[in-house]
């Protein structure tokens, strides 16, 4: 690759943050309202199998159960509690029969009243509604201390305050998206927002105008022109004007056991044998076809959200870290094609994740291999880069921070993961990443239990800070003290 060096204009670098999906079993705790976040209606006796008949807003028109949430960490306090309609109420922990003081007015028809949850480690809180009229609507259990009119959680307002962008792939359910109609999407006023198309993006709208972030949003891969266009017409309605919205088509399109993925790979593969296709121009073979049409469609989705919003959207082009010369010649493809690519695009974006290929076997051990493989960003990104600047882009990493082998070497990777150690490890390896690049990085992401599919989330508890949440604070302090190129 013969690259060239492009100036682009000066600004601030800045830290994001990926936000996890919303479920019983997050660790957000992002609604104040626990029944947003809760599993789907099932029965009394077993709500976590089987479904009961819902009204159009989703809620239930028979007698129900619900499993609120689950393995909790600190759940403990006195829950607000009350419905439309009448019903024997019963609450359970996986301890036994929970306090509920509950009180019926007739004339309102409105029950009201209160829940104790006891201190426990690890707290799963399950409702049953007996003897209903045809079930009952806007159910509200409210977390403690919550004020009615609140529609976040203090401590998840209190952990996104060190980072300036909120990226909402998580919270959109983007990966094995069934979206197809904006007009059947999410809505505000269902009654969970906890569907296989995640939240509603009024919510993520809110979120961005009431802590002053800007979003970065992804585009459902199945989500046709007409959504897309209402979708940034949404935006352009509701969003504090001062807030730029980066926007991505769907979420890792290279990765098969993404629905996506595949779903991209199976339409780039007709496409080229129907015959006469732009894809297979320049030659490769089918990722290459796929990585065409990934970037077409990026440029399609650019083009009308440059149209409804101008420059406040900035649109990005994901691309498999690693890999500068399959960018490079994709961004000539389009180049070719379309034009030069700055003239669409913000930037390309890759994964900056750091950490063992291989499964220790103690956390001493887990923590040598982080270190062995500290600054990947530094070794891996600068050739990326400069591929983005020579098309005038900007290079951006969408997801990173430390990886985790998975069920492998699992009780090691979790000591390290909660050692001091690790947090400083992160710390080196962002600033490592703003020594390399010039824009965003988007730790993978603020909160999650740790389980056999990884260690992730900064907080594994909102209430306790971690190595590696303290890390991210000292970075975000850092960087508002410096201004770079």
């Amino acid at each position: 690759m013969l690259l060239c060096t492009v100036t682009l204009a000066q600004g601030r670098p800045a830290l994001g943050i990926n936000l996890e999906a919303v479920s019983d079993w997050s660790r957000s705790a992002m609604f104040q309202d626990a029944i947003k976040s809760s599993r789907p209606f099932g029965p009394p006796d077993t709500p976590w199998i089987g479904r009961v008949r819902l009204d159009a807003h989703g809620w239930p028109m028979e007698d129900f159960g619900i499993v609120v949430f689950t393995h909790q960490p600190h759940a403990q306090g006195i829950y607000p509690l009350s419905f439309t309609g009448r019903a024997v109420v019963q609450a359970r922990s996986d301890f036994g029969p929970l306090p509920l003081r509950l009180s019926y007015d007739a004339p309102t028809d409105r029950t009201t009243g209160t829940l104790t949850v006891g201190p426990s480690p690890d707290t799963s809180l399950f409702l049953s509604f007996r003897g209903t009229h045809q079930g009952v609507r806007n159910l509200r259990l409210l977390r403690p201390g919550a004020a009615p009119d609140q529609t976040f959680s203090p401590q998840f307002l209190a952990a996104l305050a060190p980072f300036s962008t909120l990226r909402t792939m998580g919270l959109q359910a983007i990966n094995d998206s069934p979206a197809r109609s904006f007009a059947h999407r999410p809505h505000r006023d269902d009654a969970q927002q906890t569907g296989p198309e995640g939240i509603c993006l009024e919510y993520l709208i809110d979120l961005a105008n009431q802590t002053h972030k800007d979003l970065w949003l992804c585009v459902p891969d199945q989500a046709g022109d007409p959504y897309v266009e209402s979708m940034a017409d949404l935006l352009r309605t509701r969003l504090d004007p001062t807030r730029t919205i980066y926007v991505e088509w769907s979420n890792e399109l290279w990765y098969p056991m993404f629905q996506q993925a595949r779903r991209n790979l199976q339409a780039a593969q007709q496409e080229v044998r129907r015959g006469r296709s732009m894809l297979a121009e320049g030659g490769g073979g089918e990722a290459t076809w796929a990585f065409h049409r990934q970037a077409r469609r990026t440029v399609q989705i650019a083009r009308i959200f440059h149209r409804v919003l101008g420059r406040r959207a900035r649109p990005i082009l994901a691309a498999k870290s690693g890999d500068a010369q399959a960018e490079f010649e994709c961004l000539s493809w389009l180049d070719r094609h379309f034009g030069p690519p700055a003239g669409y695009l913000y930037g390309i974006a890759e994964a900056g994740y750091f950490g063992p290929s291989h499964p220790a076997r103690t956390g001493a051990d887990a923590l040598r291999l982080f270190r062995q493989d500290e600054g990947r960003v530094e070794r891996e990104f600068p050739e990326a880069g400069a591929v983005a600047h020579h098309f005038g882009l900007r290079h951006l990493a969408y997801e990173g921070g430390p990886s985790s082998p998975g069920a492998a070497g699992l009780a090691a990777n979790l000591q390290a993961q909660h050692d001091p150690a690790m947090g400083d490890l992160l710390a080196r390896e962002l600033r490592s990443w703003y020594r390399a690049s010039d824009d965003l990085f988007m730790v993978f992401e603020l909160s999650g239990a740790d389980s056999v599919y990884g260690q992730w989330g900064l907080y594994t508890d909102l209430s306790e800070p971690t190595p590696k949440s303290q890390a991210a604070v000292r970075i975000s302090h850092w960087l508002s003290q410096r201004t770079i190129r």
